[in-house]
């Protein structure tokens, strides 16, 4: 699992360099990475509304364009219709005109947000953005290195 979880967070970052998408001035783009290994899946609701549903843990959803502003966030078991209580409550989360990943991390007994702006600039030829996310709350810090050893 502690594998998969760092192969996860890769594949996010490459999935972001990949898709890049346009918005709007003034909108921000968010999307959601379900990355707690014991939670089951969830619904995600903003404001009050179901955004996001049955997202189940390694899953990602596609961007959503909000306009730039604060909102309150919070994620409920799958099926919960936004009612009862959240496993996260993010109240006046701002969000800026740019593009975020927002992803659940930890075990569910402490799972937290952990919010990342995106840079779906596009690369400089020969080149690609790629961003690690050590997000496996039972394995040790990592080395990341490349094949020379860097």
């Amino acid at each position: 699992m502690k594998k998969t979880l760092v192969v996860m967070g890769l594949v996010v970052a490459v999935m972001a360099m990949m898709v890049a998408p346009a918005f709007a001035a003034g909108d921000a783009m968010v999307r959601v990475t379900h990355a707690s290994p014991d939670a089951g899946a969830v619904d995600v609701c903003v404001n009050g509304s179901a955004a996001f549903k049955d997202l189940a843990f390694g899953q990602t959803t596609d961007y959503a364009t909000l306009p730039a502003g604060t909102y309150d966030v919070q994620v409920y078991p799958a099926g919960s219709n936004c009612q009862g209580t959240p496993v996260i409550d993010a109240k006046g989360l701002k969000l800026d005109a740019k593009a975020y990943t927002v992803m659940a991390i930890d075990t569910v007994s402490n799972i937290k947000p952990l919010i990342l702006v995106d840079n779906l600039t596009a690369p400089a030829a020969g080149k690609v953005h790629v961003r690690f996310v050590h997000a496996s709350p039972d394995a040790p810090a990592v080395d990341i290195t490349t094949a020379d050893g860097a």
